[in-house]
Parts: C-alpha cells; structure tokens; sequence
C-alpha cells in the first residue's frame, strides 16, 4: 500500500470495494440486507473517479456482487437536489438531478429504467459538485440502476 507508483490509488480503491463485495456476499448468505454507501461503490458497472488530479478506474462492490448473485442484486442509486449548506446549489436543468429538481415533490423513488426510456436519446449531462462529499448520479449509469431515491433538498441539520 505504500507504493508510491502512479497504479497505487487505484489499487487501493480496487482492494477496498473488493473487502467491501466479501463484506455484501456474507451478509447475502445470512437473507436479505439493505445497505448504504455511495453510487460508485454499489452501482453495477465500472466506478471512475479522479484523485490528486489522476483519473481513477475500478471494478465496484456492486459490479463484483452483482456478478455473483444474478437477479438477487438490486442497485438503489440516490441523487440529492442542493446541499447549500455545503455549497451545492441548485443542479443545472440538463442534469438528472435538474430534471428531478425540477418536479414539484420534494423526494421521489423512481424506477430508473422508465426513466432512462422516457429520457430516449436525451442524455442528461453529468453534474459538477462544487463539494468534495457530493459526488452526483453518473448519467451513463442510469439505465443500469434499479432504483433512484431523489431528495430535492439537504437542510443542515
């Protein structure tokens, strides 16, 4: 772990959300479970992300787990609207969290293969988030997600 090539970062982030696809395939054994952790690592395609300026490539938990249990695994994915509290604001409309941000309920669950097929050859732009904690939905991803929980706004609490 302490290699100081540039492969290193994205060994690292490989090996954990392989730990992470042990820890999801023993909770799997024992019945169901619902878990909780960013897009990139349960979504079922490759993640990708940059780091200290250097663009990143993973195989996800998700994509490992998925891999192993079929049908058995179903990606929840989650957008959230504006955290201004933390310098998101509101998402630029040709984004998916724009599009969803632009509906008048203030959560939804939406089933993202409807939504990817009303979308057609629409696709959405990614979003920049001005936050480091806020990565948003990766609109190439959409049609490979199940679900998507949609929260316009994040107050501070």
């Amino acid at each position: 772990m302490a290699d100081t090539s540039p492969a290193r970062m994205t060994r690292l982030v490989g090996l954990r959300d392989q730990m992470m696809a042990h820890n999801l395939l023993a909770l799997a054994a024992r019945g169901p479970a619902l878990v909780h952790a960013h897009n990139a690592h349960l979504q079922r395609e490759k993640s990708t992300m940059r780091m200290g300026g250097m663009p990143l490539q993973w195989w996800s938990a998700g994509a490992l787990v998925s891999a192993q249990l079929g049908d058995g695994y179903a990606f929840v994915a989650t957008a959230l609207g504006t955290i201004r509290h933390q310098g998101v604001d509101t998402p630029p409309p040709e984004t998916v969290e724009g599009l969803l941000y632009a509906l008048p309920e203030d959560r939804y669950v939406i089933d993202a293969s409807r939504l990817a097929t009303a979308l057609g050859d629409t696709r959405p732009a990614p979003r920049e988030s001005p936050w480091f904690g806020y990565s948003s939905l990766d609109p190439a991803h959409l049609a490979d997600s199940d679900v998507i929980v949609f929260v316009k706004d994040v107050l501070q609490s």
